[in-house]
């Protein structure tokens, strides 16, 4: 909506502002210079009718191409409102589907916004009226984006944190020493108990005196 509002905003001021607007010209030699429909344009109906005598046909052709400029633009500016008023329309019409499909309302859904971007529409916003209806969707959506992008920025940190303690090399130190004095504890049990030829056909138990601990665990 916000790019619908800006292009609106730049059509109203190409209609209100346009015979002031410096327009782009060439001159006999193909050299660019501006100049204003308003500077070549004659200030009361008096002087249209003299200058429809004195103008030389240089003048007439330049105010006759600041006409087909500034045209030009107006018809630039509203084609690009046009097509951004219609992909509004069709983000709202995608938007409500998804909305109604998931059993919520479109103004419960947060939009999602770079730190940039909110700032952007805060500022767009500050331009409206005070009690414009733009301007105060457009803060509400602002405050939303900013409370999801911080949502996302803490669980972005948790990940972070958890993938550094993980790949921590005293940590990775500890569990490799663990998992060695395991291996160590068990392979003195396996020489203390006899060969596997030598209680072939009959029970073997452990003596009634001896017992061997892991990580502070009896066995007997």
């Amino acid at each position: 909506k916000l790019e619908m509002v800006k292009e609106r905003e730049r059509l109203d001021n190409a209609r209100r502002f346009g015979e002031f607007r410096q327009l782009p010209l060439k001159d006999s030699r193909g050299l660019d210079y501006t100049k204003s429909i308003r500077e070549v344009s004659p200030r009361s109906a008096l002087e249209t009718i003299i200058r429809h005598f004195t103008d030389s046909a240089e003048q007439k052709k330049e105010q006759r191409e600041l006409a087909d400029a500034l045209r030009k633009q107006l018809d630039r500016a509203e084609e690009r409102a046009d097509k951004a008023r219609d992909f509004r329309g069709a983000v709202d019409r995608i938007m409500s589907d998804y909305s109604r499909a998931a059993g919520v309302s479109p103004r419960q859904v947060a939009p999602w916004l770079t730190s940039q971007q909110i700032a952007e529409v805060r500022e767009f916003a500050e331009k409206l009226p005070a009690l414009n209806k733009d301007r105060i969707e457009f803060n509400d959506a602002a405050s939303q984006a900013e409370r999801g992008l911080r949502e996302r920025e803490a669980v972005d940190a948790a990940r972070v944190s958890q993938q550094a303690h993980a790949f921590d090399p005293a940590t990775a130190r500890r569990s490799n020493r663990h998992l060695k004095r395991n291996h160590v504890l068990i392979g003195r049990i396996g020489t203390a108990l006899p060969a596997a030829d030598e209680t072939a056909g009959r029970t073997y138990g452990l003596p009634r005196n001896r017992h061997f601990e892991v990580n502070g665990v009896r066995l007997d």
